[in-house]
């Protein structure tokens, strides 16, 4: 992601955002990037909000989310209902996704979709967001949580939608498919992001409309990381967190060094090398594969570490994939060091922070120039570029630093130079005392 050394660094934004199942924080830095302000975490796993915490700089409340009361959580963040702009769940999928086949209809924690919505009905933010595996609208038993969980957002006046959204199709080096479910207050039409890349020979592409999907070599070719034996170490004085090669043992090594470089498979090598257990067995092709360079990678799972879950085989050497490698595949800035032993559960159960940022954004764009709530939002930026109280046209310009509105200078706020824009042009529109003809002059103009 761009910039990437700016997700780390502290941040005052307009806009808030309360992140429920936060993990070690991929939705957080999403929505930071964004301009928003995280006013709220919520997570069960001790090392993934170590993670949080220590990039994020926000304290997570470390519980099982089913142990204390929204209405607890709400007062402890200090906000009034309705206050919130953006609720943001991303609930475990294991009890929807395919590779559970049947066992995930038992899975203790599918009634968490259901626990999402008790703090939609307590917070009542602008917009809900919610994420998770195709398997939640697909399945049986996952339709079944699905429409209970839109009738209760149905009920408290949210407008619903939902979209299948693939990760590579918003600068993620991997495909990855989610459904996305979005819900606005007061019946507002939800906001989803539009592509911003594309499979590489796809019309879109080839005129100019949309970018190529970034593959691996994107993420972790061209010497970006050192090279790595299996069970060495790439740490460097600070340098390269995390990129530390699993141990493989003699036999294993041996095979996937048979395995065809860029993109082979297990079932290209002579049978004569293949393990025993491939012998019984002919489903699971991926399995001790590796990724191909010029494409994006398969789903980074939290087996990402692991080349009998899935192919997690480097393509350009014999080891498995670091989580470095796995983190950048996901999306994650190189600053951005995770802790615990469950790193590669970290990893893998996150939201790939471009995909967050690009829903991020037209929620953004939404709030703040938007028709809602507008009176809320000109308070806010009131306090912070000392917007005058009243105004009188006589003349207006407009320059790349500034704006001069009758000789008074209005800084732009650093980073929020169209929201500024709206911001100001809200405030002026709603001055009474300005002559009518003048408004809507100064409306027209900006």
């Amino acid at each position: 992601m761009r910039r990437s050394t700016a997700l780390l660094k502290p941040h005052r934004g307009l806009l808030t955002v309360v992140d429920l199942f936060s993990g070690a924080g991929g939705t957080g830095i999403g929505f930071r990037e964004a301009g928003f302000r995280i006013v709220g975490a919520v997570e069960i796993d001790r090392d993934a909000a170590k993670t949080y915490e220590k990039n994020l700089g926000v304290k997570v409340k470390l519980s099982d989310i089913r142990d204390f009361t929204p209405e607890e959580f709400r007062k402890e963040l200090n906000l009034r209902r309705g206050e919130l702009d953006v609720l943001v769940g991303c609930p475990p999928c294991q009890g929807f996704s395919r590779m559970r086949n049947s066992d995930g209809v038992n899975d203790p924690r599918n009634d968490l979709v259901i626990r999402y919505l008790d703090f939609v009905k307590v917070f009542i933010p602008r917009f809900a967001v919610f994420e998770n595996v195709p398997g939640l609208v697909r399945s049986k038993h996952g339709k079944k949580f699905y429409d209970e969980l839109y009738a209760g957002l149905e009920e408290l006046g949210y407008k619903v939608a939902k979209e299948e959204k693939n990760a590579a199709d918003y600068g993620v080096p991997q495909h990855r498919r989610r459904v996305i479910v979005v819900a606005g207050r007061a019946g507002e039409n939800p906001p989803f992001p539009k592509p911003t890349h594309g499979n590489p020979n796809s019309p879109e592409v080839r005129d100019g409309y949309l970018l190529p999907w970034l593959n691996v070599r994107d993420a972790i070719g061209k010497s970006k990381y050192p090279y790595l034996k299996p069970g060495q170490s790439g740490e460097r004085k600070g340098k390269y967190p995390n990129h530390i090669a699993p141990n493989t043992g003699d036999k294993v090594l041996r095979f996937i060094k048979q395995v065809p470089k860029n993109g082979g498979s297990r079932t290209d090598v002579p049978k004569e090398f293949w393990l025993e257990c491939h012998l019984k067995h002919g489903g699971h092709v991926d399995v001790y594969g590796r990724l191909a360079w010029n494409r994006p990678s398969n789903t980074i799972t939290c087996g990402c570490v692991n080349v009998s879950k899935g192919r997690f085989v480097h393509p350009g050497q014999n080891r498995a994939l670091t989580p470095r490698e796995a983190a950048r595949l996901q999306g994650f800035p190189d600053e951005f060091v995770f802790v615990g032993k469950t790193i590669c559960k970290q990893v893998g159960n996150a939201v790939p922070p471009p995909l967050a940022y690009a829903l991020a954004r037209v929620f953004k764009k939404r709030i703040l120039t938007g028709a809602q709530h507008r009176s809320r939002y000109l308070r806010r930026a009131e306090n912070t570029v000392r917007l005058p109280m009243r105004v009188t046209l006589l003349k207006t310009r407009r320059s790349k630093s500034s704006h001069v509105v009758e000789r008074k200078t209005i800084p732009r706020l650093r980073g929020y130079v169209s929201d500024q824009n709206a911001l100001f042009r809200m405030h002026l529109a709603s001055i009474r005392s300005t002559p009518l003809r003048s408004r809507r002059r100064l409306h027209s103009y900006y």
